[in-house]
């Protein structure tokens, strides 16, 4: 989501909050515009096999 609304008002939900929404199917590659500007690769955030984050050690 970006480019949002400058006029819309709190609990204005009857409106989209935002000019641009971007979707992506499982698998796509998903592209953020500027400010961000990178591509994700979204078959990386289905994987069950593999965790996409690597648990920590507890601390002490």
């Amino acid at each position: 989501m970006s480019d949002p609304l400058s006029d819309l008002k709190p609990l204005d939900y009857h409106r989209q909050a935002y000019r641009q929404i971007v979707t992506a199917e499982e698998g796509d590659l998903l592209e953020l515009p500027e400010p961000f500007g990178i591509k994700i690769e979204t078959s990386a955030l289905f994987d069950q096999d593999e965790p996409v984050v690597s648990p920590q050690e507890p601390a002490e």
